[in-house]
């Protein structure tokens, strides 16, 4: 079972860009194994191969849906931190609502 170890809200526009490092208050960043990431505002995709996604490559996230990294029997710190995302179908700015878990 996952515990929340923090929260955070970001954008994504049409430049690709890779999830915020969380920062611990005790100045250290944590290395989450397990995230859950809603997306609200537009469209977006995203890769975790170490290219970035793009209109046409990445795996396509519907407004109002989400990423779902967090099955607690997989360790997804490996995607969490190489996961670049872009806003595609015409959106310009897409909101992340990030849950870190641990």
């Amino acid at each position: 079972m996952a515990n929340e170890r923090g929260t955070a809200f970001d954008t994504v526009g049409v430049t690709p860009k890779s999830l915020p490092t969380p920062l611990q208050s005790d100045g250290t960043y944590l290395l989450p194994h397990h995230a859950f990431v809603q997306i609200s505002g537009g469209d977006i995709r995203w890769k975790a191969d170490g290219e970035s996604p793009n209109e046409a490559m990445g795996i396509l996230v519907k407004n109002g849906d989400a990423i779902d990294w967090t099955d607690p029997f997989q360790d997804f710190q490996s995607f969490i931190q190489r996961a670049k995302l872009v806003a595609v179908n015409g959106a310009t700015e897409v909101t992340l609502n990030i849950s870190w878990q641990d």
